[in-house]
């Protein structure tokens, strides 16, 4: 199947499985800088009314994601703010808009979590679990992320 294919295909499972996820109580995406910055964040915060909670997609057309490089971001996502952001910043990485670092904590996180992010990956259904390894399988098949054997092991044993 050629490159072009496999990248329309693996967005469309994204879309697809994704499609209703909302981020309900989960974390933002400028709460996770309101976190790193070791602050607590109230239920309802300031943070949380300039970020998207219904449509994950609305990301994807959206700076937010890049502005937040070094700080903040995916490492500091509950499991339902992992939940509602994931398939954005996949998309983003097989449409190649995501910077090396942002690029290389997403990788991180699906292939070789820590256990505080191990523990919300039981949200994910198995349509969901799919889609995110057709991604990562995009990215490594290729060279957008070739993964070693360990890594391999743990998209396999996390999503595959």
């Amino acid at each position: 199947m050629s490159k072009r294919l496999r990248k329309k295909n693996a967005l469309r499972r994204i879309n697809s499985a994704f499609s209703n996820i909302t981020l309900e109580d989960g974390i933002s995406l400028r709460e996770t800088v309101e976190i790193d910055h070791y602050r607590t964040v109230p239920k309802s915060s300031k943070a949380r009314d300039q970020d998207e909670v219904n449509d994950w997609r609305k990301l994807l057309d959206s700076t937010v994601i890049q502005e937040l490089c070094w700080i903040g971001g995916i490492h500091f996502f509950d499991p339902k703010g992992f939940k509602f952001h994931i398939p954005a910043y996949l998309s983003l990485a097989i449409r190649q808009r995501l910077n090396g670092d942002i690029f290389q904590s997403l990788i991180s996180c699906l292939v070789n979590p820590g256990e505080y992010r191990q523990d919300g990956f039981e949200l994910f259904d198995d349509v969901q679990r799919k889609a995110i390894f057709e991604a990562i399988m995009f990215l490594h098949d290729f060279e957008f992320y070739p993964l070693d054997e360990q890594e391999m092991a743990g998209a396999k044993r996390h999503w595959g």
